[in-house]
């Protein structure tokens, strides 16, 4: 081992211009630069991950409460929990938790301009954690939800206003399939992005109230 440091040494640092000298100072300039863009790399795939994931988590929460045989379902026969149970107040105090909040889905259709665009719309009470819309609204307003009131505005993806040709204070019809059908006009009150085409396409927000009305809870 001593004598290849030895001959190592030799060929790097010899005054005399040799093609050994040149090819072993490319060789550990091209180690240099490969290693250096694999740290770049990973410092730019680990900020891009916890990106992603921050934003699922905003949409979300880290964690989603729901009732054991609702599963992911968005019709009427989803089952609601009790806002009133107990546990919930526990949560709330916990000094690692930092928002409890209740949702509710229902899936409709929006036609707007002779056009039409499944949605879901996640309805948002007066708990609902206003910097989420503070961080991805990018036209309009949000919501001003309070726990009498029901409010008849909704916030939709910038990509859905785009496809279906929508503005700010426009008025829409949201159909929802059930027996009997239903229809809601909503007054777009801004548009969000979250950068999640997944999450932009398929969700809108509306009041808690309204989503209740619709499936009867």
């Amino acid at each position: 081992m001593k004598n290849l440091n030895w001959i190592s040494r030799r060929i790097a640092f010899d005054s005399k211009k040799s093609f050994s000298v040149f090819i072993f100072r490319i060789a550990a300039l091209a180690v240099a630069l490969s290693v250096s863009v694999m740290i770049i790399t990973m410092s730019v795939m680990n900020g891009f991950q916890k990106e992603v994931s921050q934003k699922v988590f905003n949409f979300w929460g880290h964690i989603d409460i729901t009732n054991f045989d609702s599963g992911l379902r968005f019709d009427v026969e989803a089952t609601p929990v009790n806002r009133n149970n107990d546990f919930l107040s526990m949560l709330d105090s916990l000094p690692e938790v930092k928002h409890v909040q209740a949702y509710a889905n229902k899936a409709g259709i929006i036609k707007a301009n002779n056009e039409i665009e499944g949605i879901i719309l996640k309805g948002m009470d007066y708990d609902f954690n206003p910097e989420f819309m503070a961080d991805y609204l990018i036209d309009g307003s949000s919501m001003l939800i309070d726990s009498t009131t029901r409010s008849n505005d909704i916030i939709i993806s910038s990509s859905t206003a785009d496809r279906l040709n929508l503005t700010v204070d426009e008025r829409i019809e949201i159909w929802f399939i059930q027996d009997p059908p239903r229809v809601r006009k909503l007054t777009i009150k801004g548009f969000y992005k979250t950068g999640l085409e997944e999450f932009d396409k398929l969700f809108a927000y509306a009041d808690f109230k309204n989503i209740l009305r619709l499936i009867d809870w």
